[in-house]
Order: structure tokens, then C-alpha cells, then sequence
């Protein structure tokens, strides 16, 4: 099966996403007319990743976030840079196609990551739809922030994120804020939150003058407000590991697709 008809099936599945609209998405390196010997599915396209992608004889690798360090793979800025150029220099060599999907993914109703990322949290019995806040609103019956983040890292198989809030502090309503807060976004934002009174906002990451700064004072004015960021790869790659699942669905076995974790990238440092 040749790469490009493997895109066409799996472009085709996305229906609510408006052809010829403006998007980040497609082949961003690499030769889709080859036959295809193996798919691999990941959050971010690192050096680690397309390695391992080729020690697993895939020659199509499915991302979701950039491959060259912009939010539209633009490389114009790059010409200078020996990690861009060593980088490409290894895509070219290992004979890699990247494609990356991830406003076609985003199109999806229920969106084609935070739908997955409920999934692998198996928080769909508490999923309240909520035109405001698509991407993910849950009532809980009981729950404390603490059991909340620990259940994202066992999903997500990290051993750790950031909270600002009490562990113990027992909430009802969680909801997934998009992507990342930063920017004048967040000013819409906070105001879904007070609207519906959201007690954990759920987001791969964020700046502290915003959103950070909002939900401190809260505890601090007696509210029930609570902040997990798991980062920002480490949010999206359990959606991208069921979207894996999507992917073997569409092709029917015709040629076989793994999930490789591209991590969060960060470690932890107790300075205890």
C-alpha cells in the first residue's frame, strides 16, 4: 500500500474538517509515493522517535506537533541551524515520510485528542457536554485533586506533572482547557471557569502570570479552584495512543501500525 493512499484513507475519515482550509497539516519531509512498510503513531516527531520508528521498519510516521521547532513547520529560519539541517539530514537518510495530523485530528466531534485523552482516562461516564468547553467537562461524584492527577499520570505514563492546589481537596468538576493557556486567550478562559464554576482546570501547560496567578489568589479568597499541567506532550499523547488505535482500524491490517511515546521531555529534580 503506497503511503499516499494510506493519507487519502485516513484524511477521508476526518469528515468535519473543511478541505482547502488553511491548516499545518501534511507531509512535512519525505517521499509519500513510496509503498509503505510500516506505520508509527507519536505526540512529537523528536530524533528518538524517528530512530526507533526506523528500528521498528516503519517508513510513515503519523505526529501530531511539529517537526521543526514552528507551529507550521516553516523551516525559512532554520537555514543556519546544524540541528535543523542534521535533523532533516537523518529524515532524508532513514527514508522517513512524517505527516503530521493535527488540525484534521482537532476538526473531530468529539475532538480527536481530548476525545482519546477521556477515553484512556475511562472518564467517559462523567463527561458532561458543554458547548463552552468541548474539548472535555466532567462531573465527578466524588473525587479529590490529588486522585485526579494521579489518575492522568498512570494514562498518560509519566511520573509526575505540576499542581498548584491541595491534594486532598475533594472537587466535583473538572474541565480540559485546550492545548495551553498563554496569551489573550486566557482572559476567555478564566471566564468559563467562573461560568461554570470549574473546581480543576486540566491544561498541558501555562504561564504564571495568568492562570496561575488566578487560581492561587482563589484558594487563597477561600475558592475551590485547582490547576494539572502535565505538560504539553505529556497532555495529547494519550489521545495520539488511542488516535494508534483509529489508525489500525482505518487500515484494516493492511500494513501495521505502532505507537511510539515521544515523553514529555522534562525530568524532575527534588531539591528537597
Amino acid at each position: 500500500m503506497k503511503i499516499q493512499e494510506i493519507l487519502t484513507v485516513l484524511e477521508a475519515r476526518h469528515t468535519r474538517f473543511t478541505q482547502g482550509s488553511p491548516t499545518c497539516d501534511g507531509v512535512i519531509a519525505g517521499d509519500a509515493s513510496r509503498e509503505c512498510t510500516g506505520v508509527a503513531v507519536t505526540c512529537s516527531p523528536s530524533v528518538e522517535v524517528l530512530r526507533e520508528a526506523t528500528k521498528r521498519h516503519c517508513n510513515l510516521l503519523l505526529c501530531h506537533e511539529p517537526t521543526f521547532y514552528d507551529g507550521m513547520d516553516q523551516t525559512d529560519w532554520l537555514t543556519d541551524s546544524p540541528v535543523y539541517r542534521e535533523k532533516a539530514a537523518l529524515i532524508a537518510e532513514t527514508g522517513i515520510t512524517v505527516y503530521r495530523n493535527h488540525d484534521h485530528l482537532h476538526s473531530d466531534v468529539p475532538d480527536g485528542v481530548f476525545g482519546g485523552v477521556t477515553k484512556a482516562l475511562g472518564w467517559e461516564p462523567y463527561r458532561v457536554e458543554n458547548p463552552d468547553l468541548p474539548a472535555g467537562y466532567f462531573h465527578f461524584p466524588a473525587a479529590t485533586v490529588g486522585e485526579i492527577a494521579e489518575r492522568y499520570c498512570r494514562a498518560a505514563h509519566i511520573d509526575g506533572l505540576r499542581m498548584v492546589g491541595d491534594p486532598a481537596m475533594e472537587v466535583e468538576r473538572v474541565a480540559f482547557l485546550f492545548h495551553f493557556s498563554g496569551g489573550p486567550l486566557d482572559r476567555t478562559l478564566l471566564q468559563l471557569v467562573e461560568k461554570w464554576d470549574v473546581q480543576v482546570i486540566l491544561t498541558g501547560e501555562t504561564v504564571d502570570w495568568t492562570v496561575v496567578a488566578y487560581v492561587r489568589d482563589a484558594l487563597a479568597l477561600g475558592k475551590k479552584r485547582a490547576l494539572v499541567t502535565p505538560g504539553h506532550f505529556s497532555w495529547e499523547e494519550p489521545g495520539m495512543e488511542v488516535y494508534a488505535d483509529w489508525v489500525r482500524e482505518a487500515l484494516q491490517g493492511r500494513v501495521p501500525v505502532v505507537f511510539l511515546s515521544s515523553g514529555g521531555g522534562y525530568r524532575w529534580v527534588d531539591c528537597r
